[in-house]
């Protein structure tokens, strides 16, 4: 098996992780987007094909990332990435699910569009001050890195 290094995740890669979150009722795979890493972590937000409810409420369509079926070879259905569920995860639990043959990543967003998108989508009503914040941070140090 090839050397996984959770830590060297890049930004807006769209990874597939195995199990559901706590505050969530539907079991199964996720699928996340990385934003960046802190402290032992990769700092993710949820993607969701359960566009529907985005699509008929504009306050919760600003306040997202939206994908058409296909618009990204990672995202084959409608797709939603929601910036106000941010999900850490560890790299201890990432390179766990990685020797359990059970994360995959899917591909990576691309970088420039993904952020204006994402910052844009940071400032929609939905997302509270904290989490804008986060996204914000993660941006500039994901630019930094890059410049």
């Amino acid at each position: 098996m090839p050397v996984f290094d959770a830590s060297a995740l890049p930004p807006y890669a769209v990874i597939l992780v195995p199990e559901a979150f706590q505050d969530q009722g539907d079991p199964g795979p996720k699928r996340l987007v990385v934003i960046g890493h802190q402290a032992g972590h990769a700092i993710c937000v949820k993607a969701t094909s359960k566009t529907e409810p985005y699509k008929n409420n504009a306050g919760m369509m600003e306040s997202c990332v939206f994908y058409g079926a296909d618009d990204e070879p990672c995202f084959e259905k409608e797709t939603v990435v929601q910036p106000d569920n941010q999900v850490p995860l560890s790299y201890d639990k990432l390179d766990e699910w990685y020797r359990k043959g059970t994360l995959e990543v899917l591909g990576e967003l691309p970088t420039e569009e993904f952020e204006e998108r994402l910052l844009q989508a940071a400032d929609g009503e939905r997302i509270n001050e904290r989490k804008k914040q986060r996204i914000v941070e993660m941006v500039r140090s994901n630019r930094e890195r890059r410049a």
